[in-house]
Protein backbone atom coordinates (compact mmCIF):
# COMPACT_ATOMS: atom_id res chain seq x y z
CA UNK A 1 0.00 0.00 0.00
CA UNK A 2 1.10 3.58 -0.65
CA UNK A 3 -0.23 7.03 0.06
CA UNK A 4 0.44 10.57 -1.10
CA UNK A 5 -0.38 14.03 0.18
CA UNK A 6 0.05 16.92 -2.27
CA UNK A 7 -0.40 20.65 -2.36
CA UNK A 8 -2.26 22.01 -5.39
CA UNK A 9 -1.79 25.41 -7.02
CA UNK A 10 -2.99 26.68 -10.37
CA UNK A 11 -4.96 29.25 -12.31
CA UNK A 12 -8.52 29.22 -13.67
CA UNK A 13 -9.06 31.57 -16.60
CA UNK A 14 -12.56 32.98 -16.37
CA UNK A 15 -14.61 35.01 -18.84
CA UNK A 16 -17.88 36.28 -17.42
CA UNK A 17 -20.60 38.06 -19.36
CA UNK A 18 -23.95 39.11 -17.95
CA UNK A 19 -26.78 40.76 -19.83
CA UNK A 20 -29.73 42.15 -17.88
CA UNK A 21 -32.78 43.42 -19.75
CA UNK A 22 -35.94 44.87 -18.34
CA UNK A 23 -39.13 45.36 -20.28
CA UNK A 24 -42.82 45.30 -19.45
CA UNK A 25 -45.50 47.33 -17.71
CA UNK A 26 -47.11 47.54 -14.30
CA UNK A 27 -50.81 46.69 -13.94
CA UNK A 28 -53.08 47.21 -10.94
CA UNK A 29 -56.44 45.47 -11.24
CA UNK A 30 -55.78 45.08 -14.96
CA UNK A 31 -55.24 48.81 -15.50
CA UNK A 32 -51.79 49.95 -16.71
CA UNK A 33 -50.20 52.37 -14.22
CA UNK A 34 -46.71 52.42 -15.72
CA UNK A 35 -45.48 51.64 -19.21
CA UNK A 36 -41.75 52.04 -19.82
CA UNK A 37 -40.42 53.65 -22.99
CA UNK A 38 -40.55 51.59 -26.18
CA UNK A 39 -36.87 50.87 -25.77
CA UNK A 40 -36.21 48.25 -23.07
CA UNK A 41 -33.72 48.95 -20.29
CA UNK A 42 -30.52 46.94 -20.78
CA UNK A 43 -27.11 46.56 -19.15
CA UNK A 44 -24.23 44.41 -20.39
CA UNK A 45 -21.25 43.61 -18.20
CA UNK A 46 -18.12 41.68 -19.26
CA UNK A 47 -14.98 40.76 -17.38
CA UNK A 48 -12.06 38.40 -17.88
CA UNK A 49 -9.46 37.39 -15.30
CA UNK A 50 -6.95 34.72 -14.30
CA UNK A 51 -8.03 33.41 -10.89
CA UNK A 52 -5.52 31.60 -8.66
CA UNK A 53 -6.58 28.57 -6.64
CA UNK A 54 -4.93 26.31 -4.07
CA UNK A 55 -5.77 23.12 -2.25
CA UNK A 56 -4.79 19.70 -0.96
CA UNK A 57 -5.00 16.23 -2.46
CA UNK A 58 -4.71 12.85 -0.71
CA UNK A 59 -4.39 9.50 -2.45
CA UNK A 60 -4.23 5.96 -1.09
CA UNK A 61 -3.46 2.80 -3.07
CA UNK A 62 -4.06 -0.58 -1.39
CA UNK A 63 -3.11 -2.60 -4.51
CA UNK A 64 -1.00 -1.79 -7.59
CA UNK A 65 -4.08 -1.17 -9.78
CA UNK A 66 -6.57 0.33 -7.27
CA UNK A 67 -6.61 3.70 -5.52
CA UNK A 68 -8.87 6.25 -3.86
CA UNK A 69 -8.41 10.02 -3.93
CA UNK A 70 -9.80 13.00 -2.03
CA UNK A 71 -9.13 16.65 -2.82
CA UNK A 72 -10.28 20.12 -1.90
CA UNK A 73 -9.54 23.31 -3.86
CA UNK A 74 -10.54 26.88 -3.09
CA UNK A 75 -10.01 30.48 -4.03
CA UNK A 76 -11.44 33.81 -3.05
CA UNK A 77 -11.06 37.15 -4.77
CA UNK A 78 -12.29 40.72 -4.51
CA UNK A 79 -11.77 43.02 -7.52
CA UNK A 80 -13.40 46.39 -8.06
CA UNK A 81 -17.15 45.82 -7.56
CA UNK A 82 -16.86 42.00 -7.70
CA UNK A 83 -16.29 39.60 -4.82
CA UNK A 84 -16.42 35.83 -5.08
CA UNK A 85 -15.29 32.41 -3.98
CA UNK A 86 -14.97 28.96 -5.51
CA UNK A 87 -14.89 25.76 -3.46
CA UNK A 88 -14.50 22.26 -4.92
CA UNK A 89 -14.48 18.85 -3.18
CA UNK A 90 -13.74 15.55 -4.93
CA UNK A 91 -13.83 11.95 -3.71
CA UNK A 92 -13.04 9.22 -6.26
CA UNK A 93 -11.82 5.70 -6.88
CA UNK A 94 -9.64 4.61 -9.79
CA UNK A 95 -8.65 1.36 -11.49
CA UNK A 96 -5.44 1.43 -13.54
CA UNK A 97 -6.14 -0.77 -16.61
CA UNK A 98 -2.50 -0.73 -17.69
CA UNK A 99 0.59 1.44 -17.25
CA UNK A 100 -0.91 4.28 -19.32
CA UNK A 101 -4.73 4.19 -18.95
CA UNK A 102 -6.94 4.36 -15.86
CA UNK A 103 -10.71 4.65 -15.32
CA UNK A 104 -12.63 5.86 -12.32
CA UNK A 105 -15.64 7.45 -10.78
CA UNK A 106 -16.60 9.46 -7.77
CA UNK A 107 -18.49 12.39 -6.33
CA UNK A 108 -17.88 16.10 -6.84
CA UNK A 109 -19.20 19.15 -5.03
CA UNK A 110 -18.57 22.49 -6.75
CA UNK A 111 -19.75 25.84 -5.43
CA UNK A 112 -19.22 29.26 -7.05
CA UNK A 113 -20.53 32.45 -5.45
CA UNK A 114 -20.05 35.88 -7.03
CA UNK A 115 -21.43 39.17 -5.69
CA UNK A 116 -21.37 42.50 -7.50
CA UNK A 117 -21.92 45.76 -5.63
CA UNK A 118 -22.57 48.68 -7.98
CA UNK A 119 -24.40 51.94 -7.35
CA UNK A 120 -25.72 50.69 -4.01
CA UNK A 121 -27.29 47.54 -5.51
CA UNK A 122 -26.03 44.00 -5.02
CA UNK A 123 -26.27 41.32 -7.72
CA UNK A 124 -25.60 37.69 -6.78
CA UNK A 125 -24.68 34.60 -8.77
CA UNK A 126 -24.65 31.27 -6.94
CA UNK A 127 -23.89 28.00 -8.75
CA UNK A 128 -23.88 24.75 -6.78
CA UNK A 129 -23.26 21.28 -8.23
CA UNK A 130 -23.19 17.97 -6.39
CA UNK A 131 -23.13 14.73 -8.27
CA UNK A 132 -21.33 11.76 -9.77
CA UNK A 133 -18.30 11.89 -12.03
CA UNK A 134 -16.68 9.35 -14.34
CA UNK A 135 -13.29 9.79 -15.94
CA UNK A 136 -10.46 8.29 -17.95
CA UNK A 137 -6.83 9.13 -17.18
CA UNK A 138 -3.81 8.95 -19.45
CA UNK A 139 -0.31 8.73 -17.97
CA UNK A 140 2.77 9.47 -20.07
Amino acid sequence: SAYSLQGIAGIHHVELEADLRLAGRVLIDGVPVFTPPEKSLSELSKTEAPLPHSGLSYGYSWAPDWSVHASVMAFSLAYEEYEGALLEFNLSGQYQINRYIGIGGGLKHFNLDVDREKKGETSKFDFDYYGPTIFVTATF
